[in-house]
């Protein structure tokens, strides 16, 4: 099963949003992360925002996620 970590600190608009988790995840374990998650709602922005930033990562809409959330998934193992 996938883990994930959530960040909720965001505001604004997506683009900043994922800018700051995936750096926040970066910086405190020095990869990035396999995929990102996001609320149904965001998820066509949030895929633009993703070629925007210039993140080779899989972005998908996940339950329980909410609007201003941005949920990263851990490398296992």
């Amino acid at each position: 099963m996938a883990n994930f970590v959530a960040y909720r600190d965001g505001g604004g608009r997506i683009e900043g949003r994922i800018r700051q988790a995936v750096g926040q995840f970066y910086s405190t374990r020095g990869v990035l992360p396999v995929s990102i998650a996001v609320n149904e709602r965001e998820l066509d922005e949030a895929r633009l925002a993703v070629d925007v930033l210039g993140l080779r990562l899989p972005v998908q809409a996940l339950g329980g996620t909410l609007v201003p959330e941005v949920w990263l998934q851990e490398v296992e193992g």
